[in-house]
């Protein structure tokens, strides 16, 4: 399933360096594109909570840690090839790179020692839900929607980051390099946060994470020289690493691992309509106030919703326990 995703990856990529009108943009980025990531991140974060119990934070913060040096490596580059070469050439590189690298890595993928038995001495647990009880219960959808409001959030910023510094007067290789320490925070708060969360509790890393995000939001706000940009791009990705090394983590965790590539998967529907909508609003509010002020204010209000909903997390096993 993850080289699959990684063949439409790479395909997509491909085809939109030799796009010549805009249905070929609909279908190539949101559909074939989105169809790859779908089939990467969740089965992946899936694999690795059915591998690791003990230290399950530590394991999902520093495999997702991959996500911010992507992001650290790759938009100076893409901000560079598309500045100096073009974005038809810049994708076509980019498309190189997964199929090259991302593609042969998927080989060593392996399924956990208890995907081959009925039990464990690690995992075995007598209340892990099937997804039917999952989604009947109320954590369920409150984590769904905590993920949509966090989702709209992260990706109405990250979408559009670049054009919102270059907008306030930084030229577009700077934006990038700027943007780009995003993912060298996110690395950082990815690691930290998932082995913080092995010693705390889960959710307090989270609502922490996400009050640095909340914080920072608020910071690009009056945002207008390259130091301050500089701040917030270091330290929102702290807050949004330190959130996605914690999150993914969470469903093993309440629901158990029965279901738990099932559950994860049907999560990011949720996820994903965030993203989808943040992105959309955040052009839409732009085209119609000339500003991006707006758009970040919508953030900061969708993510006072997400750290409200993430104070009522708990664990709906203990219950069924107690």
């Amino acid at each position: 399933i993850v080289a699959m995703g990684g063949m439409c990856l790479s395909g997509a990529m491909f085809l939109m360096g030799y796009i010549g009108s805009i249905w070929e943009l609909y279908v190539y980025y949101p559909i074939i594109f989105g169809m790859g990531i779908a089939c990467i991140y969740a089965p992946m974060m899936a694999t690795v909570s059915r591998w690791f119990y003990v230290k399950r934070g530590l394991a999902i913060g520093l495999a997702s840690t991959g996500l911010g040096l992507g992001s650290l490596v790759l938009s100076p580059l893409a901000a560079w090839l598309v500045s100096d070469y073009g974005w038809r050439l810049a994708y076509i590189v980019m498309g190189s790179i997964t199929l090259g690298i991302f593609i042969p890595i998927t080989a060593l993928v392996r399924r956990s020692p208890s995907d081959y038995a009925n039990e464990t001495p690690q995992n075995k647990r007598q209340n892990d839900m099937t997804f039917a009880q999952a989604i009947r219960t109320r954590l369920f959808w409150v984590f769904g929607f905590h993920w949509f409001f966090t989702g709209l959030v992260l990706y109405a910023i990250l979408v559009h980051i670049v054009p919102l510094i270059t907008d306030r007067g930084i030229n577009l290789t700077t934006a990038g390099l700027v943007t780009g320490l995003v993912g060298g925070g996110s690395i950082f708060g990815r690691a930290m946060g998932g082995s913080l969360s092995d010693r705390v509790q889960r959710k307090v890393v989270l609502l922490c994470a996400q009050g640095l995000l909340l914080a920072m939001l608020i910071w690009l706000l009056f945002s207008v020289q390259l130091w301050m940009f500089v701040v917030f791009s270091i330290i929102f990705g702290i807050g949004l690493g330190g959130w996605g090394g914690v999150v993914a983590a969470l469903p093993a965790d309440y629901f158990g691992l029965r279901s738990t590539a099932t559950i994860f998967g049907v999560l990011m529907i949720f996820a994903g309509s965030g993203v989808a909508l943040g992105s959309y609003m955040g052009g839409i509010i732009f085209d119609i106030t000339n500003s991006y002020v707006y758009m970040i204010v919508l953030c900061i209000l969708s993510m006072v919703v997400a750290i409200l909903l993430g104070c009522f997390l708990r664990n709906p096993r203990n219950v069924t326990q107690n």
